[in-house]
């Protein structure tokens, strides 16, 4: 039987309302932390299950890429050296771009020049000189046809009024007629020249 208790302690044991506070307040910290748990778990399963998904596309998509191209077996490499080859082409396409938009279109220019020929009238020769853009040319046509047909102001006319050729050229000029023995037969040579735009 005991004859006393002494509690040694007793100042520093907390009041059963202090104590009720600190059980709720350890009840209420170890929710948020068995929350932030579970939110953190259910993260963490979720990014594996995608980083799962992503492997196993990765791996179809290296099948699929090693059936393609089956000389090749790193697909990152070959985007690579597909990407750096479309730079080469496209730097290549952007030359010929440049090149085509300075070159002179000559087709287009003959084809203007010729439309309004008579018949018989043929270009004995065509020169230009890139540098100066110069264009010269010269038309023949036979002595017997030269009355009937010749006009070398109407021909100039014609071309001056075209906007496809002068939108090739600036106005076209008569420099010389003179008559001339081409493989000994009289002809009329009629001399032009325009500057190329």
């Amino acid at each position: 039987m005991t004859a006393f208790r002494i509690n040694l302690i007793r100042s520093q044991v907390a009041p059963p309302r202090e104590r009720r506070l600190m059980f709720w307040g350890m009840f209420l910290y170890l929710f948020v932390c068995g929350a932030l748990l579970v939110v953190t778990a259910n993260s963490s399963a979720r990014k594996l299950v995608s980083a799962s998904a992503g492997r196993h596309q990765m791996a179809v998509l290296d099948v699929e890429f090693r059936k393609a191209r089956p000389g090749q077996t790193d697909m990152l490499r070959f985007a690579r050296s597909l990407e750096s080859d479309l730079g080469k082409l496209a730097d290549r396409l952007h030359t010929i771009e440049s090149v085509l938009t300075e070159r002179v279109n000559l087709v287009d220019i003959i084809q203007g020049l010729w439309r309004p020929l008579p018949g018989g009238v043929t270009v004995m020769s065509l020169n230009f000189e890139e540098q100066d853009r110069l264009l010269q040319f010269d038309l023949m046509i036979p002595e017997g046809l030269a009355g009937e047909t010749v006009n070398a102001s109407q021909w100039m006319t014609a071309w001056n009024r075209d906007p496809v050729l002068m939108s090739a050229v600036n106005r076209i000029d008569s420099v010389t007629a003179q008559r001339q023995k081409v493989a000994r037969k009289s002809m009329f040579v009629f001399k032009f020249d325009c500057t190329v735009k």
